[in-house]
C-alpha cells in the first residue's frame, strides 16, 4: 500500500471517534481523549514510513476497539483502562451502588 493520503487519515480518525461512542460514558471519554491526543501529537509527521506505521497502528486500534465495543455492557465495566483516579473512583462507586441495589432487591 502506498502512503495514506490526508483523506485516508481523516477517515480513520472519524471511524475511531465513532467507534468510541459505543463505550460506556466513562470509558468513552477516555478513549475519545486518547484518540484525539494521539492524532494531535502526530499531526506534523512527514516521514512516509512513520505515517504508514502510525496509520497501520491506528487501523489495528480500530479493530481492537470494534471488538471491545461488541462486548456486553456488563463486561465493559470491568475493562482495565489506564489509571485515571477520578474515573476509577466513579466506576467503583457505581459498582458498589449496583451491588447494594441487587442485594436489597
Amino acid at each position: 500500500m502506498s502512503s495514506p493520503t490526508r483523506t485516508h487519515v481523516l477517515g480513520l480518525y472519524k471511524r475511531l471517534l465513532r467507534c468510541s461512542m459505543n463505550f460506556p460514558e466513562i470509558a468513552r471519554e477516555k478513549v475519545a481523549f486518547n484518540i484525539v491526543e494521539a492524532f494531535w501529537l502526530r499531526r506534523n509527521t512527514t516521514d512516509v514510513k512513520a505515517v504508514m506505521r502510525h496509520y497501520e497502528a491506528g487501523q489495528a486500534t480500530l479493530q481492537l476497539l470494534q471488538t471491545m465495543s461488541r462486548a456486553p455492557r456488563e463486561q465493559q465495566a470491568f475493562v482495565d483502562w489506564p489509571a485515571d483516579p477520578v474515573a476509577k473512583a466513579a466506576a467503583q462507586k457505581r459498582a458498589s451502588t449496583e451491588d447494594s441495589e441487587r442485594t436489597s432487591s
